[in-house]
């Protein structure tokens, strides 16, 4: 803990997510070489900024946990969780995993709304219960 935060993070996937973005704009800067229409180049040139972009920000992609709420820092976007907006905390199953099972902690709000904490999704059931445990118990949040 730092101060009144918690900052909790899946530095595996941060990594992960910023080497395949990376190498997405490495390609799109490679192939401008190669076209030689300037419009396309342009495209291509944006593309590479963007996902270099994009890339950085995902190392940076956390949950921060304040007493007075969540931030919830992802690779596109930021998103602000007031406490007395949260229901509950569960683990549950991520949507979409076709292949393997992954888990993630689900933010229940008070309106019925569900906001999935992507940035700390894994494999391993145990570890994301245990973010969804440490993330209830610095909110002081049981299921209301």
């Amino acid at each position: 803990m730092s101060g009144n935060r918690t900052v909790l993070r899946s530095w595996l996937w941060n990594v992960v997510g910023f080497a395949a973005l990376g190498l997405m704009a490495v390609a799109a800067l490679a192939t401008v070489d190669s076209t030689t229409d300037r419009l396309v180049q342009a495209g291509f040139l944006g593309m590479c900024v963007l996902l270099a972009l994009i890339a950085v920000r995902f190392l940076f992609s956390r949950v921060i946990v304040r007493p007075e709420g969540l931030l919830v820092a992802g690779a596109v976007r930021s998103r602000r969780i007031p406490r007395e907006a949260i229901r509950d905390v569960t683990c549950e199953v991520l949507a979409g995993g076709q292949l393997l099972t992954a888990f993630t902690p689900v933010v229940h709000l008070v309106d019925g709304k569900e906001v999935e904490l992507n940035q700390l999704a894994g494999y391993s059931q145990t570890a994301v219960e245990e973010h969804q445990r440490r993330i209830k118990q610095l909110l002081q949040v049981s299921a209301r």
